[in-house]
């Protein structure tokens, strides 16, 4: 169920440097004026079934302690 879901929590989310695209993603390989969620279901490809969470910055912090020691 994708409609709970935020692009900007996803970790193929991106954002672009193009004014008239500003949002992007990269699972699927669009730049777009709306949320990429949005741009994928107008495309008539439904919900997008991609969706996977960034890592938490606590889980980043950690790994970074890891590589320092």
């Amino acid at each position: 169920m994708m409609e709970n879901k935020r692009c900007s929590q996803c970790k193929h989310y991106f954002i672009t440097w193009n004014q008239g695209t500003p949002y992007g993603c990269k699972l699927y390989g669009i730049m777009s004026r709306q949320e990429p969620k949005i741009a994928v279901k107008n495309a008539g490809s439904g919900d997008c079934q991609g969706f996977s969470p960034k890592k938490a910055p606590e889980a980043i912090r950690e790994r970074w302690k890891e590589d320092l020691s």
